[in-house]
C-alpha cells in the first residue's frame, strides 16, 4: 500500500495524509480521524527513510553507557528502553570502555546526526569536551552528572541526600561509633559526592575523624570482597559498620565476611547504595535509587528537547533516594 492509496480512501490529498503521519497540527480533528481510519484499514506502514528525510528526524534516541558491569546500569537502561518505546522512539545503545572511546562514540552520534537526542550515562568525559558540543543540534541529556552551565540537560541522583540517610541511620539510630566507607573510583562523580557528604554528616553528628575509615574500592563486587578480606587478614580491629557506596561492593563485603566467624549485623553492620534487585534477596540494607523514575526523566527530557513544544526545556532534574532498612544494618532500632 502507498501514500496515494491512503489519500484516495480518505478522500484527501497526499499532503494531508503526510501531515497526519508527521503529527502536524495543521489538520482538523475530523480529517485526522478519517486519515487514521484509512491507514488502519489499509495497514499502511510509512517509509521510515522517507519520513526521516522529510522531517530530518530518526525517531531514535541514542544512549551511551559505561561498560555494563553491575546492576545499576542495567536497571536504568531497562527503564530508558521502556519509556522510549512508550514515546514512540527506538534506542541506539552503545557502551564505552575508556574516555577516548567514549568521546569517539559521542562525536559519531552527534556529528552524523544518527539520533534525535543523546543520553550520556555517567561517562568520564572532560567538561571541555561536553562544552565543545554546545552548538550541536542534537540535544544532550547527561544522566547522573550535573551540567555545570553546559548546553545540556542533567538528570541526577540526589547523592548527598542518600548518603545522609545512610549515615544518620548508622550513627543516630544504631549508635555505631566506628564506620568504614567503601568508595568507588576517585574520579567518579557519584563516589566523590557520596564520600564528601558522608564526611560532612559525620562532622555534623560529632563523630571524630579518626573513627571514619576510607576504604578505596572501584564499585565492583570483587573490590568489596578484597577490601573485606584484607581488613580481616590484617588482624586490625574492624569497624562497627560499613557503608559501601554502591551495592556490588556491599555484596562483595558480605561475601568476604562469610567464614570469618563474624555475624552481620551483630558484629558488623553493612549498608549499600542503589538497591539493585539482588539486595532484597540478600536482606541488604541499601539507599534505593528509583531506576524507573531516573530512566523515565532522562527520556522525557530528551523528548521535550527534541520537540521544544513551549520553547523552554528544564535544565536540571534531581531524583530523591530512599533508605531501605533490612537485616544487614540491624533493622529499625531505637537507642535507649
Amino acid at each position: 500500500m502507498t501514500l496515494e492509496d491512503v489519500s484516495k480512501l480518505a478522500g484527501c490529498s497526499t499532503a494531508t495524509v503526510s501531515r497526519v503521519i508527521n503529527g502536524s497540527s495543521k489538520v482538523s480533528p475530523k480529517t485526522k480521524k478519517t486519515v487514521e481510519r484509512a491507514i488502519r484499514e489499509l495497514n499502511y506502514q510509512p517509509s521510515f527513510a522517507a519520513r526521516m528525510l522529510r522531517r530530518e528526524a530518526t525517531d531514535t534516541i541514542g544512549v551511551i553507557f559505561p561498560d555494563l558491569d553491575f546492576g545499576f546500569y542495567t536497571e536504568v537502561l531497562k527503564a530508558i528502553n521502556k519509556r522510549a518505546a512508550h514515546n514512540g522512539y527506538d534506542l541506539m545503545v552503545a557502551f564505552g570502555y575508556d574516555p577516548e572511546g567514549e568521546m569517539r562514540l559521542v562525536r559519531k552520534y552527534v556529528q552524523q546526526k544518527r539520533v534525535d537526542s543523546l543520553i550520556i550515562m555517567n561517562l568520564d568525559l572532560p567538561a571541555r569536551f561536553i562544552r565543545s558540543l554546545n552548538e550541536s543540534k542534537v540535544p544532550l541529556v547527561l544522566l547522573d552528572r550535573p551540567e555545570y552551565g553546559m548546553n545540556a540537560i542533567s538528570v541526577c541522583i540526589d547523592n548527598e541526600y542518600g548518603a545522609r540517610q545512610a549515615m544518620e541511620h548508622l550513627i543516630k539510630t544504631h549508635g555505631y561509633k566506628r564506620i568504614a566507607i567503601a568508595t568507588g573510583p576517585a574520579d567518579t562523580y557519584d563516589s566523590q559526592v557520596r564520600l564528601q557528604a558522608c564526611k560532612q554528616i559525620a562532622q555534623e553528628l560529632d563523630l571524630p575523624k579518626r573513627n571514619i575509615f576510607i576504604w578505596d574500592g572501584d564499585f565492583t563486587e570483587d573490590s568489596g570482597y578484597r577490601l573485606m578480606r584484607s581488613q580481616i587478614e590484617s588482624g586490625n580491629r574492624l569497624p562497627d559498620a560499613i557503608f559501601a557506596l554502591n551495592d556490588p561492593m556491599a555484596i562483595g563485603i558480605l561475601d568476604g565476611l562469610r567464614g570469618a566467624d563474624l555475624r552481620v549485623p551483630d558484629d558488623i553492620a553493612v549498608i549499600g547504595f542503589d538497591d539493585v534487585s539482588l539486595a532484597k534477596h540478600l536482606n541488604l540494607s541499601s539507599v534505593a535509587v528509583p531506576f524507573d523514575k531516573l530512566g523515565s526523566l532522562a527520556v522525557d527530557a530528551a523528548v521535550n528537547a527534541i520537540n521544544e513544544a513551549d520553547g523552554h526545556t528544564q535544565k536540571e532534574y534531581l531524583v530523591k533516594t530512599e533508605l531501605i532498612i533490612r537485616q544487614t544494618c540491624g533493622g529499625v532500632k531505637e537507642l535507649v
